[in-house]
């Protein structure tokens, strides 16, 4: 490049000459770097702006603002700058026609849009022509149209210097035409709006551009869309003049003498492609929009009903284009062929979107563009795009590829109203009614291809990582798109309706909030919700309400699992909606919330329980309004819905119960309301089951005795009366109590109501009536019960006065007790198993108990009736949990001499040496423990007493044979018999059988037994929490310590013997459970009790040494923890300090045990949680064992087991531990000093203990016991002398290990033992010298006159 520089030093530009047919490169995408004869400009480093000629590199950035400031400021230099000239003006447009063949970057975008620009101007401003030297023979459109032919000419003849033009640059100069052209007629040159332009011209240059697109179209498949998009703009450019005469001129000649006869030939529609089709539906709807005649080929219906079909398949070979951008035949058949502009409301008119309806009437075609939808609906996305047959709506043809159903999203995207952008029309939506959209759009088999089977796919079967995102993405622009339309609510019901249509379970599988955000059903806030939101709701229920009534026409027509299956999903909605309800019924001040829930409730009761085939007239209210709308929904049909769906509306409609009683009311009220809401809700059941009796409705079940039911109904509705009209001046327990009892008693009432019975099911799978019967029986026994347990409670209580009637036999010793069994019974009773045959579910039976249990319990402790609390209820308690106290103590006794013989067998063996079977154990790596809790275990099972019904006889084949051929020779001969093997092994299998069938029985008795215990731990659980805060809590509690305590060790020890086994243990989860509970009862619940009363100290010793027996027993860890814990409880009500040390000898025998004995069954966990529960008991009773312990200990793991705990007591945390009583048992610590100083001695020169990983443990007790007896200045001549033979063995281990830290450790106690030794030989010293001094004479004299007052 030639540079020119002035005497400044600032470079100047000269003016560039005019020369357009210069030499053409070899690389025309670098054509930036060519310099014309003459051209000066100015690259100056110190100029902050871009030079004339860099602005054609700023052309071809990939960044947006680059290219509109490089096109803003080349204009600004050649036509509107003060320098501007026609020269570069010619060079300008000479290179914006070159870089339109450029494929770098973003080089065909920027000069596009630049030529654009400049063409416009240039062509306002004259330049243009000034351009065309030639101006005298061609004009300036004809200029600009041979200018850009010949720039884009892929076949140019001037090859000489570079030869033939590669392929790929052929494409990019066939890309520069279409570009080009496009440039030429958005710039609007063609025709002014003035009229300046001469028609004759326009038409001669249209045609050739239209032509030369033609060509394009022709070409390459690939030029096919670009080619018919800029035919349709260009054609369109002239339609938006209209109604000047020139332009409408100009649109019939381009569509009768160049389109028509070039493109548009083919008399049959078959033969036309997409692109066809879009260039004549747009001239169409074009002309019909500024009246202007078509030529014959273009006067006949191209898209109609009737020609859908035939272009079904061409349309769908759309699909072909990368989406989400759709064919331009899809942008011009919605935008303008099939819809409108429209009035947009005010609501709408503020939306970016610009909101457009169906035409009522289509261009040259009788049918209205909803008509059309349908048929692209039906033929092109079902049929060709997802393959569905009409026949059958959800079966698949043929498989649709991810392109079809990614088309199929597009087009229904568009099709729901949702915002979508059109090149001609811009941001828009489609104004379509709800009725459409769910009857015409969203129908089930769509809904199914394009959302479901996309969305829950797994595994890249249906969806992709394309398809999928964009099926969501769809999804959430329908649930958007409802706030573009005035009626906003009701497309959301709509859409809703269309998608639950498919599949109740939609949200579930798709993991989406769709029909929930549709429903307004996310949001929990009832500030937000509206009367329209409330209408809404309810034309949902009654959507919900016939689907589920719909499910019987499938089950009538044999489908039973499909209906069964689909109501399932529905019921599933009307649960989930009602618990919403129930939130929201007393936070919202708006009636039409509890309206709306009692008509669910209605329903799912109605449907479960009564038949309304013979239903009479009666008000239009309530209860039967819900039996009038099943029994409409079911004219024509079997009169019940079918039995699965009858019992899984009996689960909801209680579980919507139980609901109520935790929802129903706000926070602030209190926990009685709540109740007495449910009890409110239960009574308008009881009142609807007389009322639709009286109706002529009937009972699925009906009432075998109605002389008992109506004893049972009388006894319900008095305690419901008593609840509900009791005085106000009662207090709130009394009231708790007797709304309790009502809920219980209503509860069980509505538990006499059955489902009926499954007729489509085999008559061994249907409920056997006499069980019903026996089970309402029950029942009814049970409501009686319970009104009597209330009544006797009452009496005893002195809030009722005994009645005349009663008899002085009939008062019980323990009301409580009376009304303790009945909730014991009833937690054990079948209706906890009766799963979904049952009218009430068990939880919410279990919840009335517990409500019912309680109020009794603190309206007890209200009148301080301690009496009640007695040895009784808490024998009734354990025996619902499985403790029998009559087999506990048997085994107490067993396991004592157990014991006994144990300790002297050890004794035996350790006196032995260890020497004998377990010197060989040992040698031989035989764990003797193991062996010995597997023998223990096997005679366990020998000695079980088992009834001789239930008694397992194990046969052996070679014993069966000889029991059979045990006949003598004799007898063999006088009847001439012969034994047969086969007949031997039918009878040991016979044999077989019948033992594993009463297996079998045991085993699910048994789990039935551990069900009703598991579920009575309630009751033991909430007394424990309803006595916590009284004085009277330990007695009550001290007596129940061991027996709960035996029986978790016995559960806990058959399930691990279940887990040892080859197989699992029956019934290993239920007992595993069970465990659980006791522990938690016993780390937990005891700890909570508040207020403990010292007790009698032989009472305290007897029940403490059973603790510790029952921990010296074959046990797990945390058998040991829940005994350390229980005997930390008991610690709290030791009655004085001597109480506590007497247990110190029973402590020193069982740390001997553990310590000494191989067989112990003593865990370290025992003591390890004593002492960090309760460190001044552990003070007390444990210094003294554990230290003698740490030298007697029969192995070195055990001995740093007794240091590492010893170390707890040495430590200054204990201040923070037991901060009221810091000095509880320091005395007995600085007794022990002097025993342990002398078993560090002793383990200090044991080769073992010196060993790196134990010593250091050592070192670390070793230094906290030097701190403390320093604090507390323990002086004693015994234990100085002890620490100064323990720095002698520190000086013999610095010097013979090898582990650093050791050795500094041992030089840090090297010197705090001297530093001790030394002050407290001194402070002994001064202590004699104290000692050994006469008394001085004042003293005396004092003493003297002290005896003279005397």
């Amino acid at each position: 490049m030639s540079r020119k520089r002035n005497s400044s030093g600032e470079g100047t530009e000269e003016a560039i000459p005019m020369n357009v047919e210069s030499p053409r490169k070899k690389n025309e995408d670098e054509d930036e770097d060519e310099t014309m004869d003459g051209v000066e400009y100015s690259n100056d480093e110190e100029s902050t702006e871009p030079s004339f000629l860099d602005t054609f590199y700023g052309l071809s950035s990939e960044s947006n603002d680059d290219r509109s400031q490089a096109a803003q400021l080349m204009l600004n230099h050649c036509l509107l700058g003060p320098s501007a000239n026609v020269k570069d003006a010619a060079y300008a447009f000479r290179r914006l026609l070159n870089g339109l063949c450029s494929g770098r970057a973003a080089a065909r975008q920027g000069y596009a849009s630049a030529l654009t620009s400049f063409l416009k101007l240039s062509h306002e401003m004259g330049v243009l022509h000034s351009i065309n030297t030639n101006g005298n023979e061609s004009s300036t459109l004809s200029f600009v149209r041979d200018q850009l032919v010949k720039t884009t000419d892929p076949k140019d003849t001037d090859c000489t210097k570079y030869g033939k033009r590669k392929g790929s640059e052929e494409r990019d100069h066939h890309f520069g035409r279409l570009f080009g052209i496009l440039s030429v007629i958005r710039s609007g040159i063609l025709l002014s709006k003035k009229g300046q332009t001469d028609l004759h011209q326009t038409k001669s240059v249209s045609a050739g551009f239209v032509r030369d697109l033609i060509g394009l179209y022709n070409h390459r498949k690939w030029m096919r869309e670009p080619s018919a998009y800029a035919m349709i703009n260009l054609i369109d450019s002239f339609y938006s003049l209209c109604p000047q005469k020139e332009a409408s001129q100009v649109v019939e000649f381009l569509v009768s003498d160049v389109v028509t006869p070039d493109l548009l030939s083919s008399t049959s529609l078959q033969g036309y492609t997409a692109e066809q089709i879009a260039v004549a539906l747009n001239i169409q709807a074009q002309s019909k929009e500024h009246d202007i005649s078509l030529p014959p080929n273009l006067r006949s219906e191209i898209l109609s009903s009737r020609t859908v079909p035939a272009l079904a398949q061409t349309l769908s070979s759309t699909s072909v284009v990368s989406q989400p951008r759709a064919h331009v035949v899809w942008d011009i058949i919605w935008c303008p062929f099939l819809t409108v502009p429209s009035q947009q409301s005010g609501k709408s008119s503020k939306k970016k979107s610009n909101q457009r309806k169906l035409r009522k009437e289509l261009p040259e075609c009788s049918d209205t563009a909803l008509d059309v939808v349908k048929v692209i609906v039906n033929h092109v996305i079902m049929g060709s795009l997802l393959g569905v047959e009409q026949e059958s709506k959800m079966h698949s043809g043929n498989n649709a590829t991810h392109g079809r159903r990614a088309l199929a999203l597009s087009l229904v995207e568009v099709l729901c109203g949702c915002e979508s952008f059109s090149p001609k029309a811009g941001p828009f939506h489609i104004q379509i009614e709800g009725g459409i959209l769910e009857n015409t759009i969203l129908t089930p088999a769509i809904v199914q291809k394009l959302f479901l089977d996309v969305i829950s796919a797994r595994g890249g079967k249906q969806g992709g990582p394309l398809l999928r995102p964009m099926a969501l993405k769809v999804l959430q622009s329908v649930v958007d798109s409802c706030s573009l339309f005035p009626d906003d609510y009701g497309k959301r019901f709509s859409c809703a309706k269309a998608i639950l249509s498919c599949d109740p379970r939609f949200d579930c599988r798709t993991k989406s909030a769709a029909c929930s955000s549709l429903l307004f059903l996310e949001n929990d806030q009832s500030g937000a919700i509206t009367t329209s939101i409330l209408e809404l709701w309810k034309q949902y229920v009654s959507f919900l309400i016939g689907k589920v009534l719909s499910s019987a026409t499938k089950s009538a027509k044999g489908d039973q699992s499909s209906a069964s299956y689909e109501a399932l999903g529905y019921i599933d909605l009307v649960y989930t909606f009602t618990k919403k309800m129930f939130r929201l019924s007393q936070s919202s001040k708006l009636g039409t919330i509890d309206d709306i829930r009692d008509e669910v409730l209605s329903f799912l009761f109605v449907g479960s329980y009564f038949d309304c085939s013979e239903l009479k007239a009666g008000d239009d209210e309530g209860i039967l309004q819900a039996a009038m709308k099943i029994n409409t929904g079911l004219v024509g049909l079997p009169s019940l819905l079918p039995f699965a769906v009858r019992v899984v509306m009996s689960a909801a409609d209680f579980a919507t119960t139980l609901q109520s009683a935790r929802d129903s009311s706000p926070e602030d009220v209190t926990k009685s309301t709540k109740e007495l809401s449910l009890l409110n809700l239960l009574i308008t059941f009881s009142n609807g089951c007389q009322k639709l009796e009286n109706h002529g409705c009937k009972r699925l079940v009906p009432i075998n005795d109605a002389d008992d039911e109506t004893v049972v109904t009388a006894i319900v509705l008095k305690q419901q009366g008593a609840a509900i009209n009791l005085d106000h001046a009662s207090s709130m327990c009394l009231q708790r109590f007797r709304v309790g009892c009502a809920i219980l008693s209503s509860i069980l009432h509505v538990n006499l109501l059955r489902c009926g019975q499954a007729n489509e099911l085999s008559g061994s799978e249907n409920m056997d009536l006499d069980e019903e019967e026996e089970d309402d029986s029950e029942v009814k026994e049970f409501i009686s019960d319970l009104a009597s347990a209330q009544h006797n409670l009452m009496v005893a209580l002195g809030i009722l006065e005994k009645e005349a009637s009663e008899d002085e036999t009939t008062e019980t010793e323990n009301a409580l007790t009376d009304f303790a069994n009945v909730c014991g019974v009833i937690l054990s009773s079948n209706l906890n198993e009766q799963g979904q045959i049952g009218g009430a579910t068990p939880k919410l039976l279990r919840e009335a108990v517990k409500t019912a249990w309680s109020s009794a319990l603190r309206l007890c402790i209200e009148h301080e009736s301690k009496t009640l609390f007695d040895v009784s209820l808490q024998n009734a308690l354990l025996e619902f949990i499985g403790v029998d106290l009559q087999d506990l103590q048997e085994e107490d006794q067993e396991d004592a001499s157990d014991l006994e013989g144990e300790d002297s067998d050890i004794d035996e063996d350790d006196n032995e040496g260890n020497v004998g079977i377990f010197a060989k154990a040992a040698s031989s790596n035989v764990d003797i423990e193991d062996s010995a809790e597997v023998s223990s275990d096997e005679d366990a099972n020998i000695d079980v007493n088992m009834d001789d019904d239930d008694e397992d006889v194990e046969l052996d084949d070679s014993q069966l044979q000889t029991i059979l051929m045990e006949d003598d020779d004799e007898d063999e001969d006088s009847y001439g018999l012969e034994h047969h093997a086969g007949a031997d092994a039918a009878l040991a299998k016979l044999i077989k059988l019948k033992q594993d069938a009463r297996k079998a029985g045991q085993q699910a008795r048994e789990r039935i037994v551990l069900l009703n215990q598991l579920r009575c731990v309630l009751l033991l659980d909430i007394t424990l929490r309803q006595i916590n805060d009284q004085k009277f809590a330990f007695d009550f509690v001290d007596n129940m310590l061991l027996p709960i305590l035996q029986t978790r060790r016995v559960l806990e020890k058959a399930v691990i013997a279940g887990r040892v086994g080859q197989k699992p243990a029956p019934n290993d989860n239920e007992k595993r459970d069970m465990v659980e509970k006791l522990t938690s009862l016993i780390k937990t619940k005891l700890f909570k009790i508040k207020k403990v009363s010292e007790i009698e100290e032989a009472k305290f010793s007897q029940l403490a040494l059973s603790i510790m027996d029952e921990a010296r027993k074959d046990g797990s860890e945390g058998h040991s923890q829940c005994c350390s814990s229980a005997l930390i409880f008991l610690f709290r009500t030791s009655p004085s300090m001597s109480s506590m040390a007497a247990l110190r000898p029973k402590f020193c025998k069982l740390v001997s045990e553990w310590a000494t004995k191989r067989r112990s069954h003593v865990k370290t966990s025992f003591f390890e949680n004593i002492v960090e529960q309760h460190l001044c008991f552990a003070k007390v009773v444990l210094v003294n064992p554990l230290c003698q312990a740490s030298k007697d200990a029969r192995s070195t793991f055990l001995k740093c087991e007794c240091f590492r705990l010893l170390s707890s007591f040495w430590s200054d945390n204990e201040k923070k531990k037991e901060p009221d009583s810091q000095e509880m048992g320091a005395e007995w610590l600085v007794e022990n000093c002097s025993l342990f100083a002398d078993s560090m001695f002793e383990a200090m020169k044991d080769a073992e203990m010196r060993k790196t990983r134990r010593v250091r443990d050592l070192l670390k007790t070793a230094d906290k016991f030097i701190d403390y007896i320093q604090n507390k200045m323990v002086d004693e001549p015994r234990l100085i002398n002890t620490m100064t033979s323990f720095i002698s063995e520190c000086k013999t281990l610095n010097e013979t290990t090898e582990s650093s830290s050791v050795k500094s450790f041992c030089e840090i106690l090297r010197q705090k033992i001297e530093n001790f030794i030394s002050q407290s030989q001194s402070r002994l010293a001064e202590a004699q010298t104290i000692s050994e001094e006469p008394q001085s004479s004042k003293k005396k004299k004092k003493k003297k006159k002290k005896g003279k007052k005397r």
